[in-house]
């Protein structure tokens, strides 16, 4: 038998989904042959799919698996959220201030962001909220 917290909260505000990153230097990037970057970049892109269909997969069943030895599975309260929201909002523009690099990426990230956001709510959650719904 697994043992199990007693305890379960969601949702995983600080990693809501799990990705692979490749980084390269720029230097050695550009040196090698177009086909060795396109070779690259599909590996990259399947590996990365792959352990994300895996890490779905698994942690569905993981979840079934502590319910079953009575672990509550609960909401984080929307203060703790809010609270960890304002925090980490905090520290990335702490270090935006410190660290050109970081700022950069900072910046085209919440540009990135505002955007997928918008697509997310249309898309995504919409149809998450018709599932669930559906499923009932």
């Amino acid at each position: 038998m697994t043992q199990a917290a007693s305890f379960y909260y969601y949702p995983g505000w600080w990693e809501p989904g799990a990705t692979y990153e490749l980084q390269v230097n720029l230097a050695h990037w550009e040196a090698l042959p177009a086909t060795y970057q396109t070779i690259l970049k599909a590996a990259a892109a399947d590996v990365n799919a792959t352990m994300l269909a895996e890490y779905n997969a698994k942690n569905g069943k993981m979840l079934q698996q502590v319910r079953q030895n009575g672990t509550e599975v609960l909401p984080f309260n929307r203060d703790i959220l809010a609270a960890a929201h304002t925090e980490t909002t905090q520290l990335y523009k702490e270090y935006a201030a410190h660290s050109n690099s970081f700022s950069e990426v900072y910046t085209q990230w919440q540009q990135f962001r505002k955007q997928i956001y918008h697509w997310n709510r249309i898309n995504e959650l919409s149809f998450d909220q018709f599932i669930r719904q559906a499923m009932r």
